[in-house]
Parts: C-alpha cells; structure tokens; sequence
C-alpha cells in the first residue's frame, strides 16, 4: 500500500536535486559560519553566497547592509518575532512615528484571531509595550470576516497578520 503524505505544511520531502546541493556545500563548508577559523570563513562566503543568490532572485539589494537585507533565521517562530518586534524596533527609530503608542503616528497592527502562536503572542507582548493590536475576527467558516477586516483598515495600519495556512 503507497502511503499518502499529508502534513507538507510542517515538513516536506527534500527534492533530490536540492539534496545533492546541499550535501556538497556540507562536505565543503561544514564549519560553523561564526568561526573565525579558516574552516569557519570558508562556511560564512558559502552563506554569504547563497544569501545573494537568494537576495538577486527575489530582486533585492545585494550590497545593502541597510534593513532591506536578507536575513536567515532558525524558523517560523524566529521569523515571526523578528517580524512583528522589528517593526515595534524601527517605528521608535523611525521620524514618521514619534509616538510609537500612537495610531496615527505609528499605525495599529492588525492580527487575526486564528493566527499562530508566535504570532499571537508577540502581538499580545507588543499592545503590552503600548503598541495598538487589533484582531479581525473569524467566521463560523473558519474564513476571516472581510467586513470587520475592513472596518479595521479604516485606521492607519503598519501591518496585517493573517496565516493562509497551519499545520
């Protein structure tokens, strides 16, 4: 009987080609990148590598060391806090907010009542630090109510949190 993989949100089979990429750069880069060791040195130009190649498909800024960069993070979780503190991190270091607590100055953050615990959690910690945190609500469906959402936008907004999918 063939098995029917159904959990691809969590994880996902590597394809072969990515496989055999990936073991090279392990057999020929295989120190930690943090090193400064020769070995360590050589991992990090391999990193650096795969972050501009990474950085020129998705049409970013190579040589920028400006916060547009490309950054590697350990998962979702990482990402998502990163994310959501980061935008906390430049609205206080940015001129356009000089109330970071302030709505029209800063823009509320808007999170759906579905969403991750990485999410949701951050977004509790932020209206904790005074950041405006709306949550849009969910319909019966498990859809998002459309109507509320946009009742929601009607105020300046810095960003909508709304996860497509969960595992």
């Amino acid at each position: 009987m063939n098995a029917i993989y159904l959990d691809n949100n969590a994880t996902t089979p590597l394809d072969s080609r990515v496989a055999e990429r990936m073991m090279a750069a392990w057999q020929a880069s295989y120190a930690n990148s943090a090193s400064q060791h020769q070995a360590g040195r050589r991992a990090r130009q391999t990193v650096e590598a795969a972050r501009e190649s990474i950085a020129r498909i998705l049409g970013g800024n190579v040589d920028s060391l400006a916060p547009d960069r490309l950054i590697f993070t350990s998962g979702g979780t990482e990402a998502n806090n990163l994310a959501l503190r980061g935008l906390r991190s430049f609205a206080n270091g940015s001129s356009h907010a000089t109330d970071p607590s302030s709505e029209t100055t800063a823009g509320q953050l808007i999170v759906s009542s579905l969403e991750h615990p990485s999410i949701a959690q951050t977004a509790d910690w932020l209206a904790s630090q005074g950041e405006t945190v709306r949550r849009v609500r969910a319909l019966t469906s498990g859809l998002i109510d459309l109507r509320h959402l946009a009742e929601l936008l009607e105020t300046p907004t810095r960003l909508v949190s709304i996860m497509a999918a969960n595992n």
